[in-house]
């Protein structure tokens, strides 16, 4: 019997449209204040990106962000979110277990931790997708289990 990735039988597009206009959350508003002003060139990754909620609320904040995500209506949404910012933006449709984390100011994971295999992602977040820390020295992680 093959496993299913949870994150295929979600309804994100309606979840998308159900949360349109909200606020970002205290996570990614927290982390941002515990970094303080970051150089021009910082950069964080969004992983699940979403609505693009998270990534414009980045890029405003001044970061290059990476944002992932498994949805290609996620990632076109992201890309919306971002506007102008859109330039200092990458956005990729890939699953979480084969996206290559580069290495970041800020990894951001608000609610995508759940919807990933026991084994993976986490782990390499915190220590890179080959050995070396997917976050940059003296950045952080921004992630939420559930």
């Amino acid at each position: 019997m093959t496993k299913r990735d949870p994150a295929e039988d979600a309804d994100w597009a309606g979840y998308y449209e159900s949360h349109t206009g909200r606020p970002v959350r205290d996570l990614l508003l927290r982390a941002l204040s515990r970094l303080g002003r970051q150089p021009r060139d910082a950069v964080a990754v969004d992983l699940g990106c979403g609505d693009g909620t998270k990534s414009a609320a980045l890029l405003r904040a001044g970061f290059r962000v990476f944002a992932v995500d498994s949805s290609v209506d996620a990632v076109r949404r992201t890309i919306l979110a971002a506007g102008p910012e859109a330039v200092r933006l990458t956005a990729t449709v890939e699953g979480f277990a084969t996206y290559a984390v580069p290495p970041a100011d800020l990894v951001y994971a608000g609610f995508s931790l759940p919807v990933l295999p026991a084994r993976g992602l986490p782990r390499r977040v915190v220590s890179g997708p080959r050995g070396p820390p997917a976050r940059r020295r003296g950045g952080g992680h921004a992630l939420r289990r559930a």
